[in-house]
């Protein structure tokens, strides 16, 4: 990327550092009137089913059926 930017501006480096690179993304509906009816919750990783207990990433389904390992590197790939 760098390699690319370096004909065109004279410091690419600096895209990639600073403080603009620490803004974090606020969602626009939750500032919004109706953001106060959305419930946002965490979702399975596997099949995407909304979670009971969101401190695991996974299903309950999804852990007895054994497809923990696969889904984990599913998405680190």
């Amino acid at each position: 990327m760098l390699r690319l930017l370096e004909h065109v501006l004279p410091n690419p480096e600096s895209l990639f550092q600073g403080e603009h690179c620490k803004n974090k993304y606020v969602p626009k509906a939750m500032g919004s009137s109706l953001g106060g009816f959305l419930i946002i919750k965490q979702k399975c990783l596997g099949c995407r089913v909304p979670l009971k207990d969101e401190k695991e990433p996974l299903c309950e389904e999804c852990v007895k059926r054994g497809k923990t390992v696969d889904i984990f590197t599913e998405k680190l790939v």
